[in-house]
């Protein structure tokens, strides 16, 4: 039998008090970061195109497909932002983003995202390239890189394509001026994006229906 001597119990709860440990050590809580809702003022497309579209999610690569909020001072060299995240991953924040400004352009009949079960006429295909701030010596870059196609689902044909790059300067690289450049950079991108989706030019007659393409 293993006895334990009468100081034992006292002793070992001083020790655990004077040094402040505790077993289940509770991490801190991170701030949790997203953008803006998208403007009222968001600009309207012109006619609007008769056809329903899918706004997948972002294809992206690694640190960029995560919830940390990155910098990149080096060309080769990614940092991360402590205790603070974005409230899910980039793809998805951009993709949400960009769903709620062709809803506001009101460029298509129906806008869904790709967890929806409905079906879709088009799907607008993404790949996020860049996401970080770039920090200097007084203030922080802000660059959003995307590449964008709208393919016609039936014949999986690429109707339109185009790379959409956005710097914005932050006034200095306090965190809270990097996010509100990251705002600003993402509320710029996803409305060009809207204008440049609603204004295809190479749709065919009618998508909805299946064509033989050479």
């Amino acid at each position: 039998m293993i006895r334990y001597s009468k100081n034992f119990v006292p002793a070992t709860l001083c020790a655990l008090v004077m040094t402040g440990c505790t077993i289940f050590p509770v991490p801190e809580t991170p701030r949790v970061m997203d953008f803006a809702p998208a403007p009222l003022t968001l600009g309207r497309a012109g006619d609007q195109q008769p056809y329903s579209l899918r706004v997948d999610t972002p294809v992206a690569s690694e640190p960029i497909n995560s919830t940390r909020i990155l910098a990149k001072p080096e060309a080769t060299e990614f940092r991360i932002y402590g205790g603070v995240r974005w409230r899910d991953t980039a793809p998805v924040i951009m993709r949400d983003a960009i769903t709620a400004a062709l809803r506001r352009s009101q460029g298509f009949e129906r806008v869904i995202t790709d967890v929806s079960p409905a079906e879709a006429d088009l799907t607008m295909v993404t790949e996020l390239l860049a996401f970080q701030s770039q920090p200097g010596a007084n203030h922080s870059d802000v660059v959003i890189r995307l590449y964008s196609e709208i393919m016609e689902n039936r014949s999986r044909r690429t109707a339109c394509s185009q790379v959409f790059d956005i710097k914005t300067s932050a006034a200095s690289n306090r965190l809270d001026d990097v996010i509100i450049a990251f705002d600003g950079a993402g509320q710029r991108m996803v409305s060009e994006l809207a204008l440049w989706a609603s204004a295809c030019e190479g749709l065919s007659a009618d998508p909805k229906v299946e064509n033989e393409w050479p």
